[in-house]
């Protein structure tokens, strides 16, 4: 009896022997031939953009237009050159002065150019000559020099010395009038200007100088003082009625 194999059993592939491929002849169908199989090339990397172009420079043409602007500029004025040389040579021209245009006369220049001394144009009197700036008529009475002003403890003594000024003043106007010995002025032979010196004259007998009042036709008696430096020759003295008029020179020579 034969015995059977337990079930699922397999043979062993070694207890059979090999059967070798059956042989095809020339023409006959070939048998399948199995080799490597068959890839593609390994997908390739991204690749990085091709660079720009670079960017087209001017500088070319900007040399070229530069070049043609001159050599322009140096055909045109050579032909205005020309041009102005030929017509001279041709036709000579004869230059023609109007007589509106001819220069001034040297007379008159020098006439023109010399200054006015304001020194005169200012001058209107001397001492004891009535002369006149807005509702005041003023008189210069007396020049005088002092070491001292004052007496005792109210004596006031210069930085250089005094001179003393005494005006009268008259109201020639039609209301009443404040006389301001401050805004006098003392003048120099080099035209410098000095300031009355109000608090000296404060200490002077029936001065009246620092600030009167006048009514109209009436007048006064003032004494106005400078401080100046000694051996100081004053040449005039400008008068004004206020602050901001226009002054009137007495001669003090």
């Amino acid at each position: 009896m034969t015995e059977q194999p337990p079930g699922g059993y397999q043979p062993d592939p070694r207890q059979f022997p090999q059967q070798p491929y059956p042989y095809q002849g020339p023409g006959g169908p070939q048998p399948q031939q199995y080799g490597p199989p068959a890839y593609g090339p390994p997908p390739g990397y991204g690749y990085p953009p091709p660079p720009r172009p670079p960017k087209k420079s001017n500088t070319g043409l900007i040399v070229l237009a530069v070049i043609g602007g001159i050599c322009l500029v140096l055909f045109a004025g050579c032909g205005v050159l020309v041009a102005l040389t030929g017509d001279n040579t041709n036709s000579p021209t004869v230059a023609t002065v109007r007589q509106d245009e001819t220069a001034p006369a040297v007379g008159d220049d020098q006439e023109t150019e010399q200054p006015a001394d304001e020194s005169e144009d200012k001058t209107a009197g001397k001492v004891g000559t009535p002369v006149r700036d807005g509702k005041f008529q003023f008189t210069v009475k007396k020049v005088s020099r002092a070491d001292s002003v004052g007496s005792g403890f109210t004596e006031q003594k210069p930085k250089g010395e005094f001179i003393l000024i005494v005006i009268t003043v008259e109201n020639i106007g039609d209301e009443a009038q404040s006389f301001a010995g401050s805004v006098q002025k003392l003048i120099d032979a080099d035209g410098r200007e000095y300031e009355a010196d109000t608090g000296a004259a404060l200490w002077l007998k029936d001065s009246k100088s620092m600030y009167e009042q006048i009514n109209p036709g009436l007048s006064v008696d003032g004494t106005v003082v400078f401080d100046v430096p000694k051996g100081l020759n004053p040449v005039a003295i400008e008068l004004h009625d206020s602050l901001f008029s226009g002054g009137v020179r007495v001669s003090l020579k």
